[in-house]
């Protein structure tokens, strides 16, 4: 759809597949006929979504004895994708953060395998 404000118009091309390129040529038209057409150098590629930035205000209260209140305000960049839920988890022991080392060795000849369903 194309929208104009007198000055300056603008165009929201919509149903545009993730992860493919699209290339997009431009040309203004008027009574007497079309423009030469104007086109980026690159293809323009719709992102894929992402994960959420971490939530950005926490706040936990002790409302009780026994219960706590927690206020959690939404991520400022969503991913692309609305954010549908928050996770709250509890412990006794302190988080610690995760983090996980991964080595991989490739043998460099051929590998055959056979693999029987019966």
């Amino acid at each position: 759809s194309v929208s104009d404000d007198g000055a300056e118009m603008s165009a929201l091309i919509s149903g545009l597949k993730q992860g493919i390129p699209y290339y997009v040529r431009i040309s203004a038209l008027n009574a007497h006929g079309m423009s030469p057409a104007v086109m980026p150098y690159r293809p323009v590629h719709v992102p894929s979504p992402l994960q959420p930035a971490p939530p950005d205000k926490v706040e936990i209260v002790s409302e009780d004895s026994t219960t706590l209140s927690v206020s959690i305000q939404a991520p400022f960049h969503d991913g692309g994708e609305p954010v549908t839920s928050m996770r709250v988890e509890t412990s006794t022991v302190p988080f610690a953060q995760e983090r996980q080392r991964i080595s991989l060795t490739c043998s460099p000849e051929p590998e055959i395998q056979l693999i029987s369903t019966s």
